[in-house]
């Protein structure tokens, strides 16, 4: 038994007439740290014996050893050596227990969904959230790509000519193809699949779900369809507008923008008839939300976006936001609406009536979804998708 620790030896010096079994596998070595023992050599000694307590890394590895210093700092110095010489042994092996957990720890820890632009289909328009998952309607290429938020991993599937809205509910996701005067049906996981699509009115555009059905607007024939969820069912609201290109649930009823009249229409869902038309907003209207008891659309023709009391069927009031507005949404206690001519989302407080915060976003901004962590906006011009981060429900805070 050698008088000298191992590391008393030169560094780069292997000794190959003293094997590992030659040292005591019990003695410890006082001056050294448990986290500084390297791991064990490449290629020991065909003989040498298995030691009795937790395998090899007992045993300090004969690149590591080093002169022992007379000063501390040559000793760090040392393990650090040691540490180095031992990755370097492990030739892609995996770590000891405790690396691998402060590598996944720390890389939790300061890493966070990924910040995008995301690639999509040519085209991208309508967006929706659900299943986990974001889903872009591409209407250039006839795809629909589901973006996963946490890893930035996407998959597409082809659903038809020109998809338009997306909407996720009842455990699937709906898409309408404004060419093929239909509705697709696609599973929700991973990999989406189209599983089936039901026939409604000339040119559908955009969607919207009840507690039991899917609503349609068809601009070419300007009826709503519903489709009945369970059954697949489609029933058909006639004369609900000359263009109608975009609907929303809420206030008790559906209600429907009509490009090419300038107004919304209110639709008795139970009934499904046309209960009131709503004029004195700007012209062409592109897109619809509620907020309670509200009812927002924004028109794209004169940069505003109105709001209409959904019990009075009355316009109370209207916010400038500039440039050519395509969507809006509802989330908390904001709006926020693309402005597709000046490449930019708009944050609106509905309660002030006044524009908070404006964002650039690239590639002319069409539509968009909001979640509690992000706006996320379809870039029409690049083929990409933007995530734009919320802090405290709003871009301005």
């Amino acid at each position: 038994v050698p008088t000298d620790p191992p590391r008393a030896e030169p560094p780069a010096e292997p000794v190959p007439t003293d094997p590992p079994r030659a040292e005591p596998p019990a003695q410890p070595v006082p001056t050294d740290p448990p986290q500084a023992e390297p791991l064990p050599p490449v290629s020991p000694p065909p003989s040498a014996p298995a030691p009795a307590g937790p395998p090899e890394r007992a045993n300090p590895s004969h690149r590591t050893r080093r002169r022992a210093p007379p000063i501390l700092a040559l000793g760090v110095l040392g393990l650090l050596g040691a540490v180095v010489a031992a990755l370097l042994l492990t030739r892609g092996g995996e770590p000891p227990a405790g690396t691998q957990a402060t590598a996944t720890a720390t890389a939790t820890a300061t890493s966070g969904p990924p910040a995008g632009p995301f690639a999509t289909g040519e085209g991208p328009d309508g967006v929706a959230l659900g299943a986990g998952a974001v889903w872009v309607a591409a209407s250039r290429n006839d795809t629909v790509t589901r973006i996963d938020p946490e890893t930035g991993e996407t998959a597409s599937v082809k659903v038809g000519g020109n998809p338009d809205s997306v909407v996720v509910a009842f455990d699937e996701v709906w898409v309408s193809l404004t060419d093929d005067d239909r509705v697709v049906r696609l599973s929700t996981g991973p990999k989406p699949e189209r599983v089936g699509s039901v026939k409604v009115g000339s040119r559908p555009e955009g969607l919207a779900a009840s507690q039991n059905a899917v609503w349609v607007a068809n601009a070419g024939d300007g009826t709503v369809t519903q489709i009945v969820a369970s059954s697949r069912e489609t029933r058909t609201v006639e004369g609900v507008g000359a263009e109608p290109v975009d609907l929303a649930i809420g206030a008790g009823a559906v209600w429907v923008a009509d490009s090419a009249s300038g107004s919304v229409a209110r639709v008795d869902g139970g009934r499904r008839v046309l209960a009131r038309t709503i004029t004195g907003i700007g012209p062409n209207p592109r897109a619809v939300a509620i907020r309670d008891r509200e009812v927002w659309v924004v028109t794209a023709d004169d940069g505003r976006a109105w709001r209409i009391d959904g019990d009075a069927g009355k316009v109370t009031g209207s916010v400038r936001v500039g440039g050519q507005p395509r969507d809006i949404a509802v989330h908390g206690d904001r709006l926020w609406v693309t402005d597709r001519e000046r490449d930019r989302v708009v944050e609106i407080d509905p309660d002030a009536m006044k524009v908070v915060a404006r964002r650039p976003v690239r590639g002319g901004p069409l539509g968009l979804a909001v979640d509690d962590a992000a706006v996320w906006v379809s870039g029409f011009d690049r083929g990409e998708v933007s995530r734009l981060p919320l802090s405290g429900g709003s871009l301005a805070r």
